[in-house]
This record gives C-alpha cells, sequence and structure tokens, in this order.
C-alpha cells in the first residue's frame, strides 16, 4: 500500500524548456546553431557540480565562462541560465493539496541557488504542501545518486515499498526503483493528474515502472 509520495519539481511540478535554454547559451557562445547539451539525460560537470552544492555561484559562473568558452557578464549567465525555467504546470497545486488528504508528501529536486532564487516566491505555496522539500544543493548529493534517495528515505521514516516516487528522468526512476521505491516516468506531463486519479488502482501490488 502506498503512503507516501515523493516529488520531483522540474519536468513534474515546474515547466522547463531545455531548447530555449540551449538557444540562449548558442547565442552567447555566438553559435549560429544550438547544441543540445544540457537535457533531462545529460548535462556538463559544471552544471552537476553546481547541482550538488560542491561548488558556489560565483564559481559556477567562472566555470560556465572557462568551460564553454564565454565572454558573458554575470547578468548574462544568470539570464540565460533562468530561461530553462517557464513556470507551473497549471492544476499541480489544487492536486498536490488533494494528495496530501490521503498521502505523505515530499519533494526532491535537483536544484542550485539560482534557479531556487528564481522560483521560490512563484512556488511557495507549492512548498507549503509537502512535509519536508529536499534540494539537491543543500545536501551535497544529487539524482541519481543512491544516497540523496536513501537519505529521504531515512529523514522522513519511510519505507520504501509504501513510497511511490514521480519523476520526468528515466536515470533517476531506475535509481529509485533499484531501492524499492514504486515510479511513475513522466513523460507527458499533462497526463499527470489522469494518473494520478487512478493512483490506488495501478500501484496496488504492483512493482513495475509506470509511465504517464
Amino acid at each position: 500500500m502506498i503512503k507516501n509520495i515523493i516529488f520531483d519539481l522540474g519536468g513534474v511540478i515546474y515547466e522547463l524548456d531545455f531548447d530555449r535554454f540551449n538557444h540562449n547559451l548558442a547565442l552567447l557562445q555566438r553559435q549560429a546553431n544550438p547544441q543540445q547539451i544540457y537535457s533531462r539525460l545529460k548535462q556538463p560537470s559544471v552544471f552537476s557540480d553546481y547541482e550538488r552544492g560542491t561548488i558556489d555561484t560565483p564559481t559556477f559562473r567562472d566555470r560556465v565562462r572557462e568551460e564553454l568558452g564565454l565572454t558573458a557578464t554575470d547578468e548574462m549567465i544568470d539570464r540565460a541560465w533562468n530561461s530553462l525555467l517557464v513556470g507551473l504546470f497549471p492544476g499541480r497545486k489544487a492536486m498536490l493539496e488533494e494528495l496530501s488528504q490521503g498521502y505523505r508528501l515530499a519533494l526532491l529536486s535537483n536544484i542550485n541557488p539560482l534557479h531556487l532564487e528564481y522560483i521560490e516566491s512563484e512556488c511557495q505555496a507549492i512548498f507549503q504542501l509537502f512535509e519536508h522539500c529536499f534540494f539537491s544543493y543543500q545536501l551535497g548529493t544529487r539524482k541519481p545518486e543512491a544516497e540523496i534517495f536513501n537519505l529521504v528515505l531515512d529523514r522522513m521514516n519511510f519505507i520504501p515499498t509504501e513510497t511511490l516516487f514521480i519523476d520526468d528522468s528515466p536515470p533517476n526512476i531506475e535509481a529509485a526503483t533499484s531501492l524499492g521505491i514504486k515510479a511513475i516516468l513522466v513523460k507527458e506531463p499533462s497526463k499527470l493528474a489522469t494518473i494520478i486519479d487512478q493512483l490506488p488502482e495501478l500501484v496496488e501490488g504492483s512493482s513495475v515502472l509506470i509511465e504517464s
């Protein structure tokens, strides 16, 4: 029986636009044709390090300049980086409010200081619907590393077989299911509310991956 749900933020609750970020990055690099250097499945190590909190914001900007060949100002880098962020998907607050009546909810996000600062006021009401929000840069680890999932399970006192994880990244889903957590891979965010409506029937007695 599912008693707990761990939600991802970007791509599940909050819309991301990878093409827009890659386009704006290419403009800073003065490239005519944007290259897909950042996506759900791959990213340069500077972004992963920033999400882990192993580098601070000034170091992040300096490494982006050095490793990606930019002469951009701090403000230009921040603007391009934050262009990844679109806004909350419609209906997510109502969906989470309803779920909170029957499940314990936690948020687990690979996020960094610049992005959190950019969305925090917009997401404040959403964040308050979770018992705890786990942000990777504050924890020193990120998905899909097993450490971050075990940390959430331990701090929340969640039993893996009673816990559902909802994320848009296949490697993150694989990591969670390897620990005994059930999972939904969000391929089409617009269908998530429909999937959630069928949640008890979908996950009861099943350990298989469910895809929306």
